[in-house]
């Protein structure tokens, strides 16, 4: 864990009047604030050269019903140049939830602050587009708060609805109010919710003179289905199921990033053979939504053939998903404290079988397409965007290293066994849609040959925790002894208990940081279960990436930011 006393030290040196407490626990340097400094101490923590915090990771809320103040406002910040974290914390009243707006300072906080007022109802002074992102605008309430009911429904059309809707033309908040060719009016577009080059319910409102796009809204939601509510709603163990659902590309990394933050929680450590086991199952859902979405870029330019060889190549690596875990696309093979599953017999040699498959189906498809001119014209130059900009919009992933910024979790921050490791890290140098497009496809390669590591360094032992507050004894030791029978009843009826106190955890997975937030109260069931998913910062500079470019250049640019709907939406 790292040590933040310099940290924290510095930073109450620099803000001593805006900080009430500092604290540090499980490694998570954390600062305490007066709600009217944030504004102040945020523009200190990015300029400042010792701190250099020029990632806002995440904005969220925790609602402590029955508390005075009773909500916390939390942001999560990260430091490109010095990597070290902060969390941020400040109290705002029922009475009057308000606080300044970081999209002065982070304009990745416009969508951050979106959310944390659609979800809980905290007004961001100064914010330039402050309305709903995942709800509708008729939606009455705010359904994180704690005394909003899971069971509540509210129809916006049909059976239940109060009947006063009334369908809104399509509109584009702040546009450039500028006149098309020859004075004509510009001509607006909708591109979704339902388009079949979108690859999920999006919807992009356009401005167009001609075919140039003069301005863009990005409309996300459709597919927001409550994941914090619902996994507060259960046990830890029972919010795995649901991990799955976030992006259902690459599970196992969603399964991985979630129960290593409850496993910082209660202090313990998986099992080395455990963390081979994860990373080997880890790399190849990797693997499956790279080759996802190389195959989709090509299918949208009407590269058919590579389509189909991308496609060949993921239904290899999904049999080895299946025959991993048993299941194909959500796998629920993940554990608090390990796997599910060793690895199955002939594993190793299945493995060696399709990857030199995939290897050649890959080679096949990036030969059609790199020595194709129509490939390289629609993809090279379009949609730059500069690596500052990237950041402060809080971008990461293939889409940042593509611009050229050394940041991967599995390299910076190392976790499981990714340290015993050798593996290249690859970097582009335009940040253009065809740099993002060899970015995936070089880490599919580079996914490949960590599998074949891990497969030859695996050693021998257990891949799960053998821990009574975590796991469930064998069913033999329960029928005959009473200690084993209360354990296991406790454990179904209560759910594993961890300490009183709260996490940041993150992964490298497919699209960027995934990282996880959790408070707990001691007891069986997480206070806050937070999801910071890669898909949701990513798809933000959309708008502005495709601003002055032509129409058809949206499809390659939105196919390269690889948003997973049920990752964005959550």
């Amino acid at each position: 864990m790292p040590n933040n006393d310099r940290l924290l030290s510095i930073i109450r040196g620099r803000c001593a009047e805006a900080v009430i407490r500092t604290d540090d626990y499980r490694g998570d340097a954390t600062v305490v604030i007066r709600p009217e400094r944030l504004l102040e101490i945020a523009r200190v923590l990015r300029d400042d050269r010792e701190l250099a915090f020029d990632l806002l990771l995440d904005v969220t809320c925790v609602d402590y019903l029955g508390q005075q103040p009773r909500f916390e406002l939390v942001y999560h910040f990260y430091s490109t140049r010095h990597r070290h974290r902060l969390r941020l914390k400040a109290r705002v009243p029922e009475s009057d939830p308000t606080i300044d707006s970081l999209v002065p300072l982070w304009v990745g906080a416009n969508w951050l602050e979106r959310e944390t007022y659609d979800m809980y109802g905290i007004c961001f002074r100064g914010h330039p587009d402050l309305r709903r992102i995942y709800l509708y605008e008729e939606f009455e309430g705010h359904p994180l708060r704690k005394d909003y009911p899971k069971e509540k429904r509210q129809p916006l059309i049909g059976p239940g609805s109060k009947g006063t809707y009334k369908p809104r033309p399509p509109e584009i908040p702040h546009a450039h109010r500028v006149e098309g060719m020859l004075g004509a009016e510009l001509m607006r577009v909708q591109l979704g919710p339902s388009h079949p080059a979108t690859h999920g319910t999006v919807r992009i409102v356009l401005d167009l003179d001609g075919e140039t796009i003069v301005n863009a809204d990005v409309e996300i939601g459709y597919l927001h289905r409550g994941f914090e509510k619902e996994c507060e709603s259960g046990f830890y163990y029972q919010a795995i199921p649901y991990t799955d659902r976030l992006n259902y590309s690459s599970a196992i990394l969603c399964n991985v990033g979630y129960c290593m933050a409850v496993e910082k929680l209660f202090g313990v450590e998986v099992p080395l053979r455990g963390q081979f086991v994860r990373v080997i199952g880890g790399e190849i859902s990797r693997i499956a939504d790279h080759l996802l979405c190389i195959g989709a870029t090509a299918l949208e330019l009407n590269a058919f053939t590579p389509f189909l060889y991308a496609l060949e190549a993921r239904e290899l690596a999904w049999d080895l998903i299946n025959a991993l875990c048993g299941a194909r696309v959500t796998s629920n093979f993940v554990r608090i404290g390990g796997v599910s599953a060793d690895l199955p017999e002939g594993f190793a040699e299945l493995c060696q079988q399709n990857f030199k498959r995939i290897l050649e189906l890959v080679a096949d498809a990036e030969g059609m397409l790199l020595e194709n001119p129509v490939f390289r014209a629609r993809m090279e130059g379009v949609s730059i965007m500069s690596p500052e900009r990237l950041i402060a919009y809080g971008v990461t992933g293939p889409l940042l290293r593509a611009a050229g910024v050394d940041l991967d979790l599995r390299r910076a921050e190392p976790y499981l066994i990714y340290d015993q490791l050798d593996f290249d890290v690859p970097l582009g140098s335009q940040g253009d849609n065809l740099d993002r497009f060899l970015v995936r496809l070089t880490e599919l390669r580079q996914s490949i040959r960590i599998v074949e590591q891990c497969l030859r360094l695996i050693p021998p032992g257990p891949v799960d925790v053998d821990d009574p507050a975590l796991r469930l004894p064998p069913k033999g030791r329960v029928f005959n002894r009473m200690e084993d029978m209360i354990n296991q009843f406790k454990l179904v009826t209560e759910g594993p208990k961890p300490p009183p106190g709260e996490v940041y955890f993150a992964i490298e997975s497919a699209n960027g940081e995934l990282g996880y937030y959790l408070v707990s109260d001691g007891t069986g069931k997480p206070y806050k279960c937070r999801a910071r998913t890669p898909s949701f910062s990513n798809t933000q500079p959309l708008a502005e990436m495709v601003r002055g470019r032509l129409l058809a250049d949206i499809v390659p640019t939105f196919d390269m930011i690889n948003m997973i709907g049920g990752e964005c939406d959550r």
